[in-house]
């Protein structure tokens, strides 16, 4: 029900606690569900009570990509 990534590893949480949350549809094809790469600080869409981010709020350029 509940899980974390560390570094492309998912690991249950060691206390069993999180927050819980379930999609309430599948994304768009122009929507992307956020996630911050310090879980237990971060506010992404987990938090957001879900919302997806739309392409066009999204800023930025990739400069480097690191695949596993």
């Amino acid at each position: 029900n509940q899980f974390r990534v560390y570094r492309d590893v998912h690991y249950l949480h060691p206390y069993g606690v999180g927050w819980p949350w379930k999609a309430s549809r599948p994304l768009a094809e122009d929507e992307y569900f956020v996630l911050g790469d310090n879980s237990p600080a971060s506010m992404d869409s987990r938090q957001l009570g879900g919302r997806f981010v739309v392409r066009e709020q999204i800023l930025g350029r990739v400069w480097r990509s690191r695949l596993p």
